[in-house]
């Protein structure tokens, strides 16, 4: 992106989009917009709370509903891409939301229709998956898989050190688990004509690396493969 471009960042909890801020001040960064608000398919005001900062958490995965209506809550806006967004042009949406990925598309179906943008979607979820992959076929895109895994080898300080081991985990449990691996999927919409190489491109609105059915799907040859251990 260069410098004529815009990037609009949203974070509803307060003590995470104020790191926001400030690693966007630290890096100079003053083409990132962030806005302190949650954004949803209807608009309105949330009530949320801050978890403690000072206990060791992942504040990237806490879900809306785990903050939400608590006694020291306070009010934050919630708001709808359709009803924000006032651009004539938009190349690519990124939706990281645990779990309320489709409440974000049902929201932006008119922004989807007009600018047909690229879309980076979490997917993380096997019961909202379904849900989540129809809404977005049913706007006319098509969808690859992509795993990355946590650590990259092409990193800042050049580390060859694997940090974080990567694996389905089978637990026995109804669905297979992950360790050191997102799972996310890039979104084309079918009349840009994009040509899509290296993802395996998603063929059945119930398939999720998670199900056991699925799994070999993901775990076998190949530079993208994520190995199934028991756990």
């Amino acid at each position: 992106m260069g410098q004529q471009g815009l990037v609009f960042a949203f974070e509803p909890q307060r003590i995470v989009f104020q790191t926001l801020c400030a690693n966007m001040a630290l890096n100079s960064l003053d083409n990132v917009h962030c806005i302190n608000s949650a954004v949803d398919e209807t608009s309105g005001t949330l009530m949320l709370f801050d978890p403690d900062p000072h206990v060791p958490n992942n504040f990237g995965g806490v879900q809306l509903a785990m903050i939400t209506g608590a006694p020291q809550a306070a009010p934050v806006e919630r708001l709808v891409l359709d009803d924000f967004l006032n651009t004539d042009r938009l190349k690519l949406i990124k939706i990281d939301v645990e779990g309320m990925e489709a409440e974000v598309l049902r929201g932006a179906r008119r922004t989807l229709a007009r600018f047909k943008p690229i879309l980076y979607v979490e997917n993380d979820s096997v019961d909202k998956s379904p849900e989540l992959v129809s809404l977005l076929e049913d706007s006319g895109y098509r969808c690859y898989w992509h795993l990355p895994g946590y650590a990259s080898s092409n990193n800042y300080f050049e580390s060859t050190e694997q940090m974080f081991p990567v694996a389905f985990v089978d637990r026995g449990d109804t669905y297979l688990d992950a360790i050191g691996v997102a799972v996310n999927l890039l979104c084309v919409h079918a009349s840009l004509g994009m040509p899509v190489e290296r993802l395996r491109p998603l063929t059945d609105r119930e398939e999720h690396p998670f199900k056991r059915e699925y799994v070999h799907l993901f775990s076998g040859s190949g530079d993208a493969a994520v190995p199934v251990i028991k756990g």
